[in-house]
């Protein structure tokens, strides 16, 4: 195989992986609900995008725990509940990052996460919200805890 075989081999190995993963979405119940009460402002972002998204959280955090919430590097507070958010960046657009890698991250208004949380939650066990403006990541994992970093 020369090298412009072996690159076009890679693409399509890639395109396959992007059909066979929206597919999986398409099948995924609680996925659906959550993005259907978020509604059409919530947009899956591009899987390239995901690794910048992940190092973001990486620089946030510094490890995972075992039962698969996070050791902070940084300064963060505990929330009782979503509604502890502080209201200084409810207008901001933030994404959803499930713990399960095959979920895509979501792109949606914070305000809708709040109102729809339960639908985002109930996706996966753990989930981040990560500012795309600021430095900022909230944490809610799968034992109720919630913890607001400011990187």
């Amino acid at each position: 195989m020369n090298e412009e075989q072996r690159k076009k081999y890679e693409q399509l190995k890639k395109q396959n992986k992007t059909v066979e993963n929206e597919r999986r979405w398409d099948k995924n119940i609680l996925l659906q609900e959550c993005l259907s009460a978020l509604g059409k402002q919530a947009k899956v972002i591009p899987s390239e995008k995901h690794a910048e998204v992940i190092k973001k959280i990486n620089i946030a955090t510094s490890s995972f725990k075992e039962n698969g919430s996070l050791t902070c590097s940084g300064e963060f507070t505990f929330l009782n509940s979503i509604n502890e958010i502080a209201t200084d960046w409810l207008g901001e657009r933030v994404l959803i990052v499930w713990d399960e890698a095959t979920l895509p991250i979501v792109n949606s208004d914070l305000f809708l996460i709040k109102q729809n949380i339960e639908d985002v939650k109930a996706v996966a066990f753990d989930t981040w919200l990560v500012a795309e403006q600021s430095n900022r990541l909230i944490e809610i994992n799968h034992e109720g805890v919630i913890r607001q970093y400011m990187v």
